[in-house]
């Protein structure tokens, strides 16, 4: 029962692959690839990332998690957080990241929308300067 084995079908829940999911992170491509062939087990903070980017149920979520050795740990505020969005199917990359910032959590790597596209926020502004 190893993280590795049971990725792609928790990420098929979500209708995810293994190749979308991973582009959806923020950490290098060998790396990914190494926590997807079972030669290395992920952090917990790539779990909580992964399972934000790719909508996860929170049972799919504990699922990685223990298969990773962690757990939801109440006590600590990234817990919590990435929990209650989960929970709640928050989703939205927008509302997710303001949540995120507001409880200073900066230390998940998600990859941001401008990183995917190698493009800058500045590129969809509108009239208004709001981000599109």
């Amino acid at each position: 029962n190893t993280f590795a084995k049971h990725l792609p079908s928790i990420l098929a829940h979500s209708g995810e692959s293994v190749g979308s999911a991973g582009e959806k992170l923020s950490i290098p491509a060998e790396v990914w690839e190494g926590i997807v062939k079972g030669k290395l087990y992920p952090q917990k903070n790539t779990v909580l990332a992964l399972a934000l980017v790719c909508r996860m149920r929170p049972q799919d979520t504990n699922a990685l998690l223990v298969l990773s050795g962690y757990s939801f740990d109440l006590t600590v505020v990234c817990d919590v957080v990435v929990e209650y969005l989960l929970e709640r199917e928050l989703f939205n990359p927008e509302m997710r990241d303001r949540c995120l910032q507001e409880y200073h959590i900066e230390n998940l790597p998600i990859r941001r929308e401008e990183e995917r596209s190698g493009e800058t926020a500045a590129k969809h502004l509108t009239e208004s300067g709001r981000v599109c």
